[in-house]
């Protein structure tokens, strides 16, 4: 509902639901009919929610598809991990951040994303089941493909750091 007690008029728009994302909410509509009601222009449109959806969903897709690449590697990644620590600099940085990168982050995006949106899991749930759902089961896999590449680092790391006994 939007008041224009200047004019004199008010706007209630009702529909079956309301987007959080994109451009075709209830909240943006009402907003440019009061606009128009108040002689004015109405805002101007964002990415529309077609497009918004069809590119999260193919950032969903490389995402899962990434992940699924890089469990099929760890062994390899295990294997060459030994000299990237022993060659230092970028290379050992990079396997590092590798490493632990795959802890970090789906714990933050797990508990920081409800906090940045304001909303509970439940809600997002409600609110975006689809991106949601995938995310109850992305964080958790890559949280797992992180703490064993972490597990991976610390071994190789320990066993390189050992005086060699002959």
């Amino acid at each position: 509902m939007v008041l224009l007690p200047e004019e004199g008029k008010a706007v209630v728009v009702l529909t079956n639901s309301s987007a959080m994302f994109g451009s075709t909410t209830s909240h943006l509509i009402a907003n440019g009919i009061a606009a128009l009601l108040a002689g004015k222009k109405p805002g101007k449109r964002g990415l529309s929610l077609k497009w918004f959806l069809t590119g999260l969903g193919f950032v969903m897709v490389l995402l899962t598809f990434g992940l699924l690449k890089e469990a099929l590697a760890i062994k390899r990644w295990r294997m060459s991990l030994g000299e990237k620590l022993q060659e230092g600099g970028r290379k050992r940085t990079l396997a590092w951040a590798s490493a632990f990168w795959g802890v970090l982050l789906p714990v933050a995006l797990f508990s920081g994303l409800p906090v940045l949106l304001r909303l509970s899991w439940p809600q997002m749930l409600r609110a975006v089941p689809d991106l949601s759902w995938w995310m109850l089961f992305y964080l958790p896999a890559a949280l797992v493909l992180g703490v064993v590449k972490a597990r991976i680092f610390l071994g190789v790391w320990k066993l390189g750091r050992r005086p060699e006994t002959r």
